[in-house]
Parts: structure tokens; C-alpha cells; sequence
């Protein structure tokens, strides 16, 4: 048996790729910022027109684009870095803003040897 061939059990346990090289926490995440960089351009273009429906209309079909585009660069990010490579970026974030709270250790500090300074 080749060593390509062998499976660890995270790839067992990893999200199944649904859409355009896309597991479901990324395409999420991609409609969710797809929504919100398309509500300013909307709110902009309805006060333009006067018109809330046309904004309504706005808002859908540049999520519609955005997402499209955001999935496009994850799948492309995927290509190019490992398959938890988004989720360990959305992990980072959260351990640097405050935002995990997990029962493990996630910070580390340096200790130096020798004499003590000050």
C-alpha cells in the first residue's frame, strides 16, 4: 500500500466538498459576506432611484455575484493551501479577538534561561 493512499481519520471526519470546490462552512461564509458587501451598493442605489424594490432586487442579485466570486477564491485558496486551511484561518481569528472558549490551551508564552534581568 502506498503512503498517498493512506487516509487519516480527519479526512474521514472532514466536511464533504458540496459546490465549486466548496465545503457547506465556506459557502456559508461566502453568502454571508457576499450579503454584507452588497447591502451598502443597494442602499446606495435605492436613495439614488428613490425606489426600496429596486434596492430589494439590488441586494439579491449582487449576493448572487459576490458569493459566486467569494466561492471562486476559496476554491482557489483550496488549490493552493491544505482543505482546513479556511477553517483554521476563521479558528486563528477567533482565538486572537477573544471570541473561543475551549477547555484546552490556546496561548503560549517564552521563557527565558539564565540570569534574571531587572
Amino acid at each position: 500500500m502506498k503512503s498517498e493512499n493512506d487516509r487519516l481519520a480527519d479526512f474521514l471526519n472532514e466536511d464533504p466538498i458540496a459546490f465549486m470546490n466548496c465545503n457547506s462552512m465556506e459557502m456559508m461564509s461566502s453568502v454571508v459576506a457576499a450579503l454584507v458587501c452588497s447591502i451598502p451598493i443597494a442602499i446606495i442605489a435605492g436613495i439614488a432611484l428613490q425606489n426600496g424594490m429596486v434596492a430589494f432586487v439590488i441586494i439579491l442579485m449582487l449576493t448572487i455575484i459576490f458569493s459566486w466570486a467569494f466561492m471562486e477564491y476559496l476554491s482557489r485558496i483550496r488549490e493552493k493551501h491544505h482543505n482546513a486551511w479556511f477553517k483554521e484561518k476563521i479558528l486563528l481569528l477567533k482565538i486572537k479577538h477573544g471570541f473561543n472558549h475551549s477547555p484546552f490551551i490556546n496561548s503560549t508564552q517564552r521563557y527565558r534561561r539564565g540570569k534574571r534581568n531587572g
